[in-house]
């Protein structure tokens, strides 16, 4: 007879104490705060990280370029004068250049254009390069004949493989 009474008892008592759940909104707002520096953390690193990545391939590009107009090469003249028709019978010395460079991951091809005329070596179709393409270009004078000199870039276009 005792357990009924106890039940009805602790039912009708109006002296329990009641927590409402008013800790809950602030601890999820903390926690959407939480999680929300940690997203844009890792966003900052990620672009930390591509950023380093592009100026990696930067900086190959330029080597690439002080390869190409050094006066070893053979379709440089002289300093920063590239002959044309060198340059354009010059796939093979290039073609090494690059073979060395795929071993890294890199790929690429190299440009000279003067006035309206630009010429690739490899020639390459830029539709059949997918993902992001690094330029870096250096001003040269290109001779184009025996008696025809003008300003002009030869350009290295680099992407990765």
């Amino acid at each position: 007879m005792r357990g009924p009474y106890l039940r009805r008892g602790f039912l009708s008592n109006e002296d329990a104490i009641s927590e409402e759940f008013t800790s809950l909104p602030a601890l999820s707002i903390v926690m959407i705060g939480f999680t929300l520096f940690i997203v844009l953390l890792a966003n900052t690193y990620g672009a930390y990280h591509d950023r380093m990545d592009r100026l990696e391939e930067y900086q190959t590009a330029g080597l690439i370029v002080q390869k190409m107009i050094d006066t070893s090469c053979p379709f440089i003249q002289s300093a920063k004068v590239v002959h044309l028709q060198r340059f354009l019978a010059s796939e093979l010395v290039i073609n090494e250049v690059r073979e060395e460079y795929q071993q890294s991951g890199f790929d690429f091809f190299v440009r000279v254009s003067f006035n309206t005329s630009s010429y690739d070596v490899p020639a390459t179709d830029m539709s059949d390069i997918s993902g992001n393409r690094i330029a870096v270009s250096q001003h040269v004078s290109v001779v184009y004949n025996d008696v025809g000199q003008t300003p002009g870039k030869l350009t290295v276009i680099l992407w990765k493989v």
